[in-house]
């Protein structure tokens, strides 16, 4: 059974191999010895096309990191190589088959049973790869460099063979560079970026392209005059990303939100404001105030004529119903014209449900005090989730964390009422009880003692003369 399904398994072969034969010598004196010993194993292969021709190989067992051979020697129709496994093993062994830094091909094969023979099982092809080198048909173009010069070429010029980046990129390149590259090309075509982004092959839209322009511009890559031709200034742009002042909280105060929009003069700009949350637009916990009234946003009074930008600083804050759902949503500030174009500002944020702050008395909770102690430092700290947050002492309200003041006490029992309150009006109470002892030996409350008069007594008015 299963040296039937080896047989099946070693005729699996890839469109690309013409012509190909293994050739593995064990170099130990049994090759049926079950013991760990390393095996050492030289593999050969037969090609009969010029792109097929490597400059190195690498080989791994499983999913292990590759390693280069020991030692190879390469021809225009056939390498061989010899490396060193440390022991027989029944995992996948595979060899890489390199151009420049670049994987071309991977190949497989599995112990024959529990011999030191190695079988054969395929060798696969790398598409791109092979799209790329046919691109480099003379033998100095077989460098770094060229190979990516060709790649970035073909992506941009949307070249078969060439789909699927950077998902399809052979193992080496490195995927980065192959995208700055490109945009550098597409740049010095002198060509709109956004007629090209319609055909080519990048994962790249104009947006994306305009934020990886300065990079390419501060390198020397592309020129500032290159750059205007390919990225013209859109209609209608953000200029400086959206952005939330402080994550929003259910029944909590407004947020503001800051950004900018430019626009070229003589376009009628409206705009346009929604959440969107898992479950699509919720238009009912989430409402859009305007910062200068406190009142709900009223678009038609947010650009005006004339406008040719809208800074969304001071002008639009976000305020959500204490039954807005908790997870992650996206905020999205539109600004459109009536001829098709538009540009969106977009922020991420999560809702979480908020909980009253939690107050953390400095000393134990209940105290006694000698009568000498005539006043007391209180001293609490609270921690909140949702703040900001203010704290009472007595109804004083107090600055600064910790919190703390001078509470008088009077002989006896003091209840000192602490008070903490967050932002989504949520508070927290506790009570610090302080008793105060009483004078020592004073037990006896004191007697009042009349002097002068000693009782009650009416007197009647004087009477007395004057000359008239």
């Amino acid at each position: 059974m299963r040296q039937n399904r080896l047989r099946r398994l070693a005729a699996v072969q890839t469109p690309f191999v013409l012509a190909a034969a293994f050739v593995f010598n064990a170099c130990q004196n049994s090759s049926t010895s079950s013991d760990n010993r390393p095996v050492t194993v030289e593999p050969s292969f037969l090609y009969n096309d010029d792109w097929k021709t490597p400059d190195s190989l690498t080989w791994a067992i499983g999913d292990s990191s590759h390693q280069a051979v020991e030692s190879q020697s390469i021809t225009s129709t056939q390498f061989s190589a010899r490396f060193t496994i440390d022991q027989p093993t029944k995992d996948t062994v595979y060899m890489g088959v390199w151009v420049a830094g670049m994987r071309i091909a991977r190949i497989s094969f599995l112990e024959e049973g529990s011999s030191n023979k190695l079988k054969l099982l395929s060798a696969k092809y790398d598409s791109v790869a092979r799209a790329i080198l046919l691109l480099c048909p003379a033998k100095a173009d077989r460098n770094r460099d060229t190979l990516l010069a060709r790649y970035t070429r073909g992506l941009v010029d949307a070249t078969t063979g060439f789909e699927g980046f950077p998902k399809s990129c052979p193992v080496g390149i490195d995927t980065a560079a192959v995208l700055r590259r490109s945009l550098a090309y597409a740049i010095r075509k002198g060509i709109a970026l956004q007629t090209m982004a319609e055909t080519w092959l990048l994962p790249l839209d104009t947006i994306g392209a305009r934020a990886l322009a300065p990079e390419l511009l501060s390198k020397g890559l592309v020129t500032a005059a290159q750059l205007s031709k390919a990225l013209p200034p859109y209609p209608i742009r953000m200029t400086k990303s959206a952005a939330l002042a402080s994550a929003p909280v259910p029944g909590g105060d407004v947020v503001g939100l800051s950004g900018v929009f430019a626009w070229e003069a003589g376009r009628v700009i409206k705009p346009g404001f929604q959440v969107r949350t898992a479950n699509g637009v919720d238009r009912s916990n989430f409402h859009f105030v305007d910062s200068r009234t406190g009142r709900p946003v009223d678009t038609a009074r947010l650009v005006f004529p004339g406008d040719t930008t809208f800074d969304l600083s001071g002008a639009l804050a976000l305020q959500l119903d204490s039954s807005a759902p908790a997870g992650l949503d996206t905020l999205v500030v539109t600004l459109a014209d009536g001829n098709g174009h538009s540009a969106q500002g977009r922020v991420v944020f999560r809702v979480t449900k908020p909980t009253a702050p939690k107050i953390v008395l400095s000393s134990s909770k209940d105290t006694s005090v000698p009568n000498s102690t005539r006043k007391i430092w209180v001293s609490a700290s609270v921690t909140d989730s949702f703040g900001p947050h203010t704290f009472k002492i007595q109804s004083k309200t107090i600055s600064g964390s910790p919190y703390g003041d001078s509470v008088i006490l009077e002989v006896g029992r003091n209840d000192i009422a602490l008070e903490a309150c967050n932002q989504a009006k949520l508070c927290s109470r506790d009570t610090l009880k302080v008793v105060r002892a009483p004078a020592v030996g004073d037990t006896i409350a004191p007697a009042l003692v009349r002097v002068s008069p000693r009782s009650d007594t009416a007197h009647a008015p004087e009477s007395r003369s004057f000359p008239v």
